[in-house]
């Protein structure tokens, strides 16, 4: 596979108006709820241990009313996400912004 720097390679598609400032990346540190085993579990077994999960991505601000919504990513039409997450505030341990600087790519 070859990789190009996408700033200088050729392209035909049409120009996407997007202002990178707008966009706000994100690292956000969260316990989801999970399950034990996948049958009977003695009680005694049952570790008191959170289940944390990593997630990174683009955030949507004020998208679900006590909730973080993260997309993987902003389509080329206004208003269009693709894979969100909404993560509930109680569950959220950290949310960590990521500067995202001259590497966003916009056409």
């Amino acid at each position: 596979m070859e990789i190009t720097d996408q700033r200088t390679a050729p392209s035909n598609e049409s120009s996407v108006n997007l202002d990178v400032r707008s966009i706000t990346a994100v690292y956000v540190r969260w316990r989801d709820a999970h399950a034990d085993a996948d049958s009977w579990t003695y009680i005694s077994d049952i570790e008191d241990t959170p289940y944390i999960v990593q997630t990174v991505g683009l955030l949507v601000e004020n998208l679900k009313s006590g909730h973080v919504s993260i997309a993987q990513s902003f389509g080329a039409e206004e208003g269009v996400v693709d894979y969100v997450i909404h993560i509930p505030y109680e569950m959220v341990d950290m949310i960590q912004y990521i500067e995202i600087g001259d590497g966003f790519l916009t056409k």
